[in-house]
């Protein structure tokens, strides 16, 4: 099970207390119906990576009924950690460990942005989940890096800017993009549907103290892809909202790198282990 040293323990116990005072003062806020705001809480969420598998340490005290705001967040984890693999639940000093034994790495270099992308419940008291990952050296295969200038797309450069000068304008936006105001707001729309920044009078601040990682078209076909094992091109298309032309260009991409394998015309197969060489390979092309 993942050792804690006393600091982080300290650390954790903390971050379970403003937890529930935070859901108290929300509750109580709705009671009394006032407008007041609330600075937004920060609850770390500390993980382990080693030859075993994953293990995480959630800042929620067993020893008090969950409810409200705080079951809503253990929840939320579950189903981040429930993409890595089958989650044990175990209590560790009062605190909730998780271990997922079979986890890879190559498997987990996106939980950190599905700890971020939480429920609308979480945002309105306006907790933010902060992941804290140490790879130890028995697990810490460096995994493939995006080329930041071709892979960042117009929002993540807006929210970049908006951590670096701790929020925004509409109209700093558009200076910044070199856009129309119109077009700014488009990309403003887009980080707040995920969650990213929320609006405080005429700026937006973001919710986050450094940029997600992105999550393009080919990861969704590799976890759709993953998780179907085979597949055929017409329903992955459907669940994947994505117009067959592009499907098709980002499946054969793919193919070359020995991540997909075509059976036949349409039908296509998952190929095991092949995931990290593949995104080494996807990134040079």
């Amino acid at each position: 099970m993942i050792s804690i040293t006393e600091e982080t323990l300290k650390i954790m116990k903390r971050a379970a207390r403003r937890l529930e005072e935070r859901y108290s003062e929300y509750r109580s806020r709705i009671e009394e119906d006032s407008d007041r705001k609330y600075t937004r809480v920060t609850a770390p969420i500390r993980g382990q990576m080693d030859h075993e598998g994953l293990s995480v340490l959630l800042p929620i005290n067993c020893s008090k009924k969950y409810n409200g705001s705080i079951n809503v967040f253990y929840e939320h984890c579950m189903r981040a950690l429930g993409y890595v693999g089958n989650v044990e639940v175990t209590r560790y000093q009062g605190l909730v460990a998780m271990q997922v034994n079979a986890a890879n790495i190559h498997n987990i270099h996106c939980l950190e942005r599905r700890f971020l992308y939480y429920p609308r419940e979480l945002a309105n008291v306006q907790i933010v989940p902060s992941l804290e990952m140490i790879y130890l050296p028995s697990s810490a295969i460096p995994r493939p890096k995006r080329e930041v200038n071709k892979m960042h797309t117009r929002p993540e450069e807006l929210l970049s800017y908006g951590i670096k000068h701790n929020g925004f304008t509409t109209r700093e936006a558009a200076e910044f993009l070199k856009l129309k105001v119109t077009a700014a707001r488009g990309h403003i729309f887009k980080l707040r549907k995920k969650g990213l920044i929320e609006r405080e009078g005429k700026r937006y601040v973001p919710t986050v103290d450094e940029l997600p990682p992105s999550e393009t078209t080919r990861d969704q076909i590799l976890d759709y892809a993953r998780k179907k094992h085979r597949f055929r091109l017409m329903y992955a298309a459907r669940h994947l909202k994505v117009e067959s032309p592009l499907l098709c260009h980002h499946i054969k991409r793919l193919t070359k790198t020995c991540m997909l394998r075509k059976i036949m015309p349409g039908l296509y197969e998952y190929v095991e282990g092949k995931e990290f060489v593949g995104n080494q390979a996807d990134n040079n092309l």
